[in-house]
């Protein structure tokens, strides 16, 4: 995963591109989805399905936005460590040093 990260942020649009093809066996020419393909791939999904993504959305987007404000990260021993705020077990992740 970290070797994909690196990549992509080496590379880019080119990184995903390839990434594409090679998990998706997808050739994208374009990242970008036109105005009129949204419009378009709208109209084969039910409003329910809508509804399920947009509140997925917001979760996830929420989720995110909760672990930057509470993580607290400091180096220690070549290895950084990060753990909520509100965390009193003593617990504690290990995160590559790259972060």
């Amino acid at each position: 995963m970290l070797h994909i990260l690196s990549e992509v942020r080496k590379n880019g649009d080119h990184a995903l591109r390839n990434y594409t093809k090679q998990f998706d066996q997808v050739n994208l020419e374009n990242l970008r989805v036109s105005a009129e393909e949204f419009a378009e791939a709208s109209q084969l999904v039910s409003e329910q399905f809508i509804t399920a993504m947009q509140a997925a959305k917001k979760n996830i987007l929420r989720f995110h936005q909760e672990q930057k404000r509470t993580f607290l990260v400091h180096q220690s021993c070549r290895r950084y460590h990060a753990w909520p705020e509100s965390d009193t077990s003593g617990a504690c992740w290990y995160l590559h040093s790259w972060w």
